[in-house]
């Protein structure tokens, strides 16, 4: 099946069903990235927690129990630290891979794992930043109000394929990814909420498969629930990079932002005359007439200087 750009603006069913098509058609590429980031994340957070302490609550609580507990989260809190921030870097170049796997299929180029891997390395400080940003304030919008925390979510949604496709900064990708949902919030909420729920689904089949596993081996468990996430995860940035071109087609074409090109600076024709003359010689004395010597300075009659120099 042939894969394409879509040049007029698709529906929420289209975008979906065209997604999952892409991604069928590339799975063993589209997977490969998710796939290798969740279980290299679950061996991590696996390996991290086994060096936690042990906390064993006391029949009594007393003055020495608050102590020891806040000796016990001192200890925990850098490698709940340390978990956090890998698992963000690693999903971002997840992401930034599939989104830039989703536009080379659509732009109908070749589609390879380091092709993507070397576009998000050349871009990772500017994901880095970008999805901290979106990821703060989503959270403190939730954290607050809810409401504002899921506008910053649905309005800066596209902030990453913005960053992957039209290699803009961090602060520009932020007023693209904005300026493209304008007036399709609705649209774009739908196609975030259906991720979700196969996300929540996901989530509930692995716990399922992985518990009748638990009693052998809980790391066994942990990789079958994240190989299972790894099934549902790139549907999501595949179906934002078709939602961000489907956006495209509704701007003109002198608001579409083109991508840089090299300015090679333009030699400058020659004078018409190979050379100019340093000073200006007349063939006449403008005073008395008489007819001048080629390098005469003064007038051979009146003695009046006629040539400047």
């Amino acid at each position: 099946m042939a894969f394409r750009k879509p040049n007029r603006e698709l529906s929420v069913t289209e975008i979906l069903s065209f997604s999952f098509g892409l991604y069928i058609a590339k799975f063993d590429v589209m997977l490969v990235p998710f796939l290798f980031i969740n279980v290299f994340n679950t061996f991590a957070t696996d390996f991290l927690w086994r060096l936690t302490p042990v906390f064993e609550l006391p029949q009594n609580i007393t003055e020495e129990f608050f102590l020891q507990f806040f000796d016990y989260l001192a200890a925990i809190f850098p490698l709940i630290v340390v978990i956090i921030v890998v698992n963000w870097v690693i999903t971002t170049i997840a992401n930034g891979i599939v989104v830039k796997l989703s536009s080379e299929a659509l732009e109908g180029k070749t589609v390879s794992v380091k092709i993507g891997l070397d576009s998000v390395l050349s871009s990772l400080l500017t994901l880095l930043v970008a999805s901290l940003i979106v990821s703060i304030l989503t959270v403190f919008g939730l954290f607050f109000f809810v409401i504002p925390g899921i506008v910053v979510a649905t309005m800066f949604s596209l902030t990453v394929q913005v960053v992957m496709i039209e290699r803009l900064g961090m602060l520009a990708s932020l007023y693209r990814s904005r300026k493209l949902v304008a007036n399709r919030w609705l649209k774009v909420l739908t196609i975030l909420s259906t991720f979700m729920l196969l996300m929540v689904i996901a989530n509930i089949i692995g716990q399922a498969i992985g518990s009748s596993v638990t009693s052998f081996n809980t790391t066994m468990a942990l990789i079958i629930e994240s190989v299972v996430s790894s099934l549902v995860q790139p549907i999501q940035p595949i179906s934002l990079t078709l939602l961000y071109y489907s956006l495209r087609t509704r701007e003109k074409p002198s608001e579409q932002l083109l991508p840089p090109q090299l300015l090679i600076p333009r030699r400058k024709q020659p004078y018409p005359y190979s050379q100019l003359p340093p000073y200006f010689q007349p063939k006449f004395c403008y005073k008395c007439g008489v007819r001048l010597p080629p390098d005469a300075v003064f007038c051979p009659q009146c003695g009046i200087r006629v040539r400047t120099e």
